[in-house]
């Protein structure tokens, strides 16, 4: 007993550790973070769960206020699996196993195509929403998506509506080559505590949004998305009576 709660005290100084200096953390291989996250998931399944936001297998989203140019959004087949460095290998089909479990998934050989025609950097912004919003039942705490890019100084963009309005969240500047699993922390008051225990009073998850850039050419872009889920903490709603409905 007393080795169990010493396993779970260092266990938590590490996450301690791991939320104080969140920059330096940063520098973590994929898949250490992968293992810390699902070393959490295991040692504290009463607080934490996964929402699989979307898997990508089937086209949820559209483009909302459309430039002239043309762009697209559609299924390809490809995948994290296609990587040339086998530990992305590895981490997706761990990966894979992890949200089958939590989301009842069955097919994971698709990912999202986004291609965008950029006529004057920095003023060009595309923002694709989904055609019904993702209710987020608990409060967020970290983020995960597998994102692929061809090298530009481009933004992606998180968005949330939390009290009735649009709050972005920056999560990567799409400056390399290849996949790329991108993992975060949301911002502590990322959120919005709802009336005891009032079900989606948090937030609701709209779609994405890339922010161009001065520095990129003018041209066809191309970014794929795979594998986006979310860590909920729901120890806000763990409380005696939580189970009685508010009707206030």
């Amino acid at each position: 007993m007393l080795l169990k709660s010493f396993r779970k005290f260092a266990f938590l100084f590490f996450l301690f550790l791991f939320d104080l200096r969140a920059e330096r953390w940063r520098t973590q291989s994929e898949l250490d973070q992968f293992l810390l996250l699902d070393g959490l998931l295991n040692q504290f399944s009463d607080r934490y769960v996964v929402e699989v936001v979307d898997d990508f297998e089937t086209n949820l989203y559209e483009f909302f206020d459309l430039p002239t140019n043309p762009n697209s959004l559609r299924l390809v087949y490809k995948t994290p699996r296609d990587s040339p460095y086998n530990e992305q290998v590895r981490i997706f089909d761990l990966e894979t196993v992890l949200l089958s479990g939590w989301g009842n998934l069955r097919e994971f050989q698709k990912s999202l195509s986004i291609q965008y025609y950029v006529e004057v950097g920095n003023r060009n912004h595309f923002r694709f929403l989904r055609k019904e919003s993702k209710k987020i039942p608990y409060r967020p705490f970290k983020y995960v998506i597998w994102i692929y890019s061809k090298e530009s100084y481009h933004k992606l963009f998180l968005i949330f509506k939390i009290k009735g309005r649009e709050r972005l969240l920056p999560i990567a500047t799409l400056d390399w080559r290849g996949w790329k699993r991108i993992e975060g922390i949301f911002p502590k008051d990322f959120y919005s505590q709802p009336k005891l225990n009032k079900s989606f009073g948090y937030s609701e998850f709209l779609g994405f949004s890339i922010h161009t850039s001065s520095k990129d050419d003018k041209g066809f872009y191309e970014v794929l998305l795979d594998h986006f889920y979310l860590v909920l903490d729901k120890s806000s709603v763990l409380y005696p009576g939580a189970e009685i409905l508010d009707e206030f």
